[in-house]
């Protein structure tokens, strides 16, 4: 039987500059599925910077994922271009396709993404279209402070009801790693765990190695 696919997010922090940012994106982006720029503050401009900076260090457009900026995900063909659940419609998911394409299901250019918070969050993210979805916050999180995490048995009943990947986010150690991936996630997605550490490319190594144990990392 192969392997499953394995999933593995790193996600822009709000506390870093973005010199420092791109350091470690350039030396981590070969080890994981995608690298988002989750940038609430930053001008429409600014992120065009970012990516054109990003791109220039030879980082592959479609490692990237951009956080609700569908103009710039279309104009540069990001990986993809990931929102709240309450930003997805069809509207938006049949922008994401090839223009001229009808055969939408296998043509997508860019992957839809979407946060969810409960099961029925989740129904209607697949309803809508999207690719993946991320649960969570599973554990305390510095991004989410005082508010009560969710549960394993919330996040193994959504990977048992939607037929989409589940990727786990929200305080993740590589020491949780196991319970997320027996639970039924299909990855993880990390942002100080990686970017807060004092080796951000040792990091990956370390999460990589629990995620191993699962399946392939989809690079």
């Amino acid at each position: 039987m192969p392997k499953k696919w394995i999933e593995f997010h790193v996600i822009s922090s709000p506390q870093m500059n973005h010199d420092l940012e791109r350091s470690h994106f350039t030396e981590i982006w070969p080890y994981v599925t995608s690298l988002h720029l989750r940038k609430k503050e930053s001008t429409y401009e600014e992120m065009e910077k970012l990516i054109h900076r990003l791109l220039e260090l030879k980082i592959p457009a479609n490692k990237l994922t951009l956080n609700r900026q569908t103009k710039l995900a279309l104009t540069y063909q990001t990986g993809a271009l990931h929102v709240g659940v309450q930003e997805v419609s069809l509207a938006l998911k049949n922008s994401l396709y090839k223009e001229g394409l009808t055969d939408s299901r296998t043509k997508r250019a860019i992957r839809l993404g979407v946060s969810v918070h409960s099961l029925e969050e989740a129904k209607i993210a697949k309803k809508e279209g999207a690719d993946y979805i991320f649960y969570g916050h599973m554990y305390a999180s510095r991004s989410k402070p005082g508010m009560p995490p969710k549960t394993l048995s919330s996040l193994r009943e959504i990977c048992n009801v939607i037929n989409l990947p589940v990727i786990a986010i929200g305080g993740i150690t590589p020491s949780r790693v196991e319970e997320l991936m027996l639970s039924g996630a299909s990855g993880i997605a990390v942002i100080s765990g990686v970017l807060h550490s004092e080796d951000p490319l040792e990091a990956v190594y370390t999460y990589r190695k629990e995620l191993d144990k699962y399946g392939d990392i989809k690079e």
